[in-house]
């Protein structure tokens, strides 16, 4: 995490979707107008960072989904909401990768932030029914 920083660090949650969503900015340092594919690794490190921050948060049914901006981007670059075990580095890479075919010219530098907004959609655990009493009860009951 020395080509980078994650700054500015804004965290809500929406208590009727179970949602907690993270925007953050990310700074990159030491690259001096570098293309994307010059960048290619700094990229990567920042992915494997990312994913290392998130992953201590998620439970096995949790679902996350990952935005992030540029200044030079038309459009962002949004990665679907995927389960806990697809949540890697490989695959945000695949997603970006694909996005920035068509942005070869983008240059990183130090000026220009990464936006980035991460969304845990908490699923729950089991049913929501509650039982009173037993079985033989409702039974002896009906």
């Amino acid at each position: 995490m020395d080509n980078f920083t994650i700054v500015s660090e804004n965290v809500t949650h929406s208590k009727k979707y179970q949602c907690t969503q993270t925007s953050f900015n990310i700074v990159f340092k030491n690259i001096h107008n570098k293309s994307f594919l010059e960048s290619y690794n700094y990229i990567v490190e920042m992915f494997q960072a990312i994913v290392e921050k998130f992953m201590p948060d998620l439970n096995i049914q949790d679902k996350i989904r990952v935005v992030f901006d540029h200044d030079l981007l038309e459009y962002p670059v949004s990665i679907p909401f995927v389960n806990r075990d697809k949540f890697t580095a490989e695959n945000l890479l695949n997603v970006f990768e694909l996005a920035f075919q068509s942005y070869k010219t983008i240059n990183i530098t130090e000026d220009k932030l990464f936006k980035c907004s991460v969304i845990i959609a908490k699923n729950p655990t089991g049913g929501s029914r509650l039982i009173f009493g037993s079985v033989d009860e409702f039974i002896l009951k009906s």
